[in-house]
């Protein structure tokens, strides 16, 4: 009997494959690389973060996309575009208030649909005006979009922007709205040349140079070692000097935001720069006469 468990025991020892690990007590904590239960959610700390890539840089529309964290020293400013309220016609018993109110604190829906608008046409204004229903449960239906522009795309996004709206419950019936609004393109803080800061480019600035008594001496449009622009036109950002009085001075001039964003903050905090959202202008050389220059090329605006 003892030897035929001895025999037992010897064969269940040959199976054993010593690379197999026994399962722990209880009391013993479990390390597992096994792939976790499908029901479970996995563990966000057992992933690593994903790094920022330092060459992202403004590269998109709408709140977050593609920009630098705000409190980034190299954050750029970027200006909203308009959006202004107008005359609104209310048909029913909800009290036109609550509907502005409303509309308003969903201007940043309209500003994404014109915002794309922009990008289609850079300088498009436009006068709008939406009809809509809003039914016994608050909801819209039968939203119209109108307007002084040939965009339908716009339209079409102002209307259905519409349509996603929900207000308070009106009472006895339906409401007929018809809702007013005007868009604009961001301000400009100053001119060059007549034109608003946002239009101008290389030409516009050369001419106000000379006009100011600049001479250009010098181009180099081919970007430096970590200054080269996300856009694959490297002539996004130009460089040049120019000369008066036989003194030089040395331009960066970024009028699309395509300077990445450790080569915008260096520039800002070495040299004399004129900047209004994505344009930017960056004089290098005697502080002074280079502040001198800027005031002399330009014409300051009040900003609405």
């Amino acid at each position: 009997m003892i030897r035929t468990a001895a025999l037992l025991l010897l064969a269940a020892s040959a199976c054993h494959d010593p690379h197999e690990t026994t399962a722990p007590s209880a009391s013993q904590p479990t390390l597992s690389a096994s792939a976790p239960d499908s029901s479970e959610a996995p563990t966000a700390s057992l992933k690593p973060k994903k790094q920022r890539d330092p060459d992202d840089g403004l590269t998109g529309i709408g709140e977050g996309a593609g920009r630098l964290p705000p409190d980034d020293p190299a954050h750029r400013p970027v200006l909203e575009s308009v959006v202004r309220k107008g005359a609104t016609d209310v048909s029913g018993r909800l009290p036109p208030e609550v509907i502005n109110r409303i509309v308003r604190h969903n201007f940043g829906r309209f500003r994404l649909c014109y915002q794309a608008a922009l990008s289609r046409e850079p300088k498009l204004e436009a006068k709008l005006a939406t009809t809509f229903v809003i039914d016994v449960s608050g909801a819209v239906r039968a939203a119209t979009s109108t307007g002084d522009t040939s965009d339908k795309v716009l339209l079409s996004c102002v209307q259905h922007t519409f349509y996603g709206l929900s207000f308070p419950q009106p009472e006895g019936g339906t409401v007929k709205v018809t809702y007013r609004f005007e868009l604009a393109p961001p301000p400009f803080a100053f001119t060059i040349e007549g034109k608003p800061s946002a239009a101008v480019e290389k030409a516009e600035l050369l001419m106000a140079l000379d006009a100011a008594g600049y001479k250009l001496v010098d181009v180099d449009d081919a970007p430096k070692s970590g200054n080269a622009p996300k856009s694959a036109d490297a002539r996004a950002v130009q460089r040049f000097k120019v000369a008066k009085a036989g003194v030089t001075l040395s331009l960066t001039f970024d009028p699309t935001g395509s300077l990445l964003g450790d080569a915008y903050a260096a520039l800002k905090n070495r040299a004399v720069f004129l900047e209004d959202g994505n344009w930017f202008l960056a004089v290098e050389g005697d502080k002074a006469l280079a502040q001198a220059m800027i005031d002399a090329i330009h014409k300051k605006l009040p900003l609405p």
